[in-house]
């Protein structure tokens, strides 16, 4: 019996087959496995946000520090971010890096040198080696989360303060603005917890002054060189948590005006951020003495970042101001 071999045509022809067939299937498989992560990184928000209103039951209705022990000056001596006071109510270090990046770390120390073995980390078993700054302080420049901003002693908005837009007289129990001691924010201050953020996906940058354990919506996203920047690694948006417990996915998109400014063609803007306050951040002209920092609560998806500035309707100036695109 003959039997008849391939032609070359016809060899050519099947090749030609699975060659269009994984053009096409390929990128499927990509935008699964990058809606699988997508998935996991909201899953781990969330239990991070429960683990959070737990803390809150054990600590008289005070959230967690984004580093304990109040200005960064103290903070070696504990050597505990927020993520490490969140662990005892988790057990799981996992949860605490974002799966839809490429290094995934998760942060737990102020000083990087130093070990912490309630969590399990190491001396500078961080991505970003062992020489100099970057070495001890690795858990802040490569984590993946980042608390809100509101909750890092630095950034004080009091009525006190003479700047624009503020509600509160402080944060308590701190007795004045310049003294480094525990800054908390009580619960009871937040308007609606449903609407109130507490975690985002963060720009890790081992090589800059990065600080990628707290979220800033006032930076520029995806920004490297000594940010707070909220990342959009996770499809063009990010996976929010926020303060009743709930994760949502909140979308964000391109602007190429404000992408030429920032000399970064993978900069996007959320729509959980204000556009005019992220312009004069990206220019340089964005201060608390302006009020421009204080827009993080006038924001298309009207959610809320801080307890300590008005809501929009709330300041007819800061109205003003946060309405300047």
């Amino acid at each position: 019996m003959n039997r008849r071999a391939f032609t070359l045509i016809e060899l050519l022809v099947v090749i030609a087959i699975i060659a269009i067939l994984a053009a096409i299937l390929f990128p499927v498989f990509a935008q699964a496995k990058l809606a699988a992560k997508k998935t996991a990184a909201l899953s781990n928000v969330k239990q991070i946000a429960t683990a959070s209103n737990m803390y809150l039951s054990d600590s008289d209705d005070m959230y967690a520090e984004a580093v304990s022990g109040g200005c960064t000056n103290d903070a070696t001596a504990v050597n505990k971010l927020w993520s490490a006071l969140m662990y005892p109510y988790t057990k799981n270090r996992d949860i605490y890096k974002d799966p839809t990046d490429g290094q995934a770390w998760a942060g737990f120390r102020y000083a990087s040198s130093l070990a912490l073995p309630e969590v399990g980390a190491k001396p500078y078993d961080t991505p970003c080696g062992t020489s100099g700054t970057a070495g001890n302080r690795g858990d802040l420049r490569a984590a993946t989360l980042g608390l809100n901003r509101q909750f890092f002693s630095y950034y004080i908005c009091g009525t006190d303060t003479g700047q624009i837009g503020c509600r509160l007289p402080i944060w308590e129990p701190a007795p004045n603005a310049g003294a480094c001691a525990a800054y908390f924010t009580n619960a009871s201050s937040i308007d609606s917890a449903a609407s109130f953020v507490l975690l985002a996906p963060t720009t890790p940058d081992c090589g800059s002054a990065q600080t990628s354990y707290v979220s800033s919506a006032v930076d520029p996203m995806n920004a490297k060189g000594g940010w707070s920047s909220i990342s959009s690694r996770q499809g063009d948006g990010a996976s929010l948590a926020f303060a009743d417990g709930h994760a949502k996915f909140i979308k964000a998109s391109a602007d190429s005006q404000l992408a030429t400014i920032a000399g970064n063609p993978n900069f996007r803007l959320g729509a959980f951020q204000n556009r005019g306050a992220v312009r004069r951040r990206l220019q340089g002209t964005a201060t608390s003495s302006n009020g421009t920092l204080n827009c993080v609560n006038h924001n298309p998806a009207k959610l809320q970042w801080s307890a300590f500035v008005a809501m929009p309707g709330e300041n007819a100036a800061l109205d003003t101001l946060c309405n300047a695109n």
